[in-house]
């Protein structure tokens, strides 16, 4: 397991991608033809047009989770990364709304050294000079990428499965490198499952990690709730915030 300070930084740059968002929508036919149960979950997945969602994504010591308002390019993300031994944990907020963006860490005990204020801070983009910080968040659980590649989907147009094949989504994150070398044959049937609601929206999608090394197999799970209702937490009132301090961009930028 990496430094948690670079696991907290490594977090917030994730977050602060969250000034494009995402919605969803789907049914069971194109034009006439029936829609391939792979076609049916891609539809499912949100996209660019929704009104909001939530959604929670759990994958090892790591755990997301917020509401999103694609229409609006509005939404908010915490994350909760715990160190293997949990003896250190460490939850981060973001928040975009109103064309105003803050972000807010906590860490389980006190850790001299970091530089981060325990307050909400403002983010101004400008001072992030690391534009691919700012690129557009496709889906918070890469969903769309991941049912893009797969194979052998079958489903019903409610329960579905298939096979994922790690090789071809480095970019998502889900084993390094390394890891995938070590999985061999593996790498490239690991299985999941997933669950579109009555609404066509998607609701869950499984992934089994197989064990790697020392780490346990476990399962990555995202879930997507409240589609259209889902409200994100009111801008911090102004006595509450403080600007951020440029260790914190640092993190952002380096």
């Amino acid at each position: 397991m990496r430094d948690m300070r670079n696991t907290a930084a490594a977090a917030l740059v994730s977050a602060a991608a969250l000034s494009a968002l995402t919605g969803c929508g789907t049914d069971t036919t194109v034009a006439g033809r029936v829609r391939t149960p792979q076609q049916q979950l891609l539809a499912a997945v949100p996209g660019p047009d929704a009104i909001s969602y939530g959604f929670a994504l759990t994958e090892g010591e790591t755990k997301r989770s917020g509401v999103l308002q694609p229409a609006s390019k509005q939404g908010f993300m915490q994350i909760e990364q715990r160190d293997a031994a949990g003896a250190l944990s460490v939850t981060m907020q973001f928040l975009v709304r109103d064309g105003h963006a803050w972000s807010k860490i906590a860490f389980s005990k006190t850790t001299p050294g970091t530089g981060v204020p325990s307050q909400w801070m403002s983010l101004d983009p400008e001072k992030i000079t690391n534009k691919d910080l700012l690129s557009t968040v496709v889906d918070p659980a890469s969903a769309k990428l991941l049912i893009a590649q797969a194979s052998e989907v079958t489903g019903d147009g409610a329960s579905f499965r298939g096979i994922l094949d790690l090789t071809k989504v480095p970019e998502v994150h889900i084993a390094d490198p390394g890891e995938i070398a070590a999985l061999r044959d593996k790498a490239s049937r690991i299985p999941f499952t997933a669950a579109v609601d009555a609404g066509n929206h998607l609701s869950t999608l499984s992934i089994a990690v197989p064990a790697i090394g020392a780490r346990p197999a476990y399962q990555r799970v995202a879930e997507y709730r409240d589609f259209g209702t889902a409200v994100i937490p009111a801008a911090p009132a102004a006595k509450s915030v403080v600007d951020t301090p440029a260790k914190v961009y640092d993190l952002f930028n380096s």
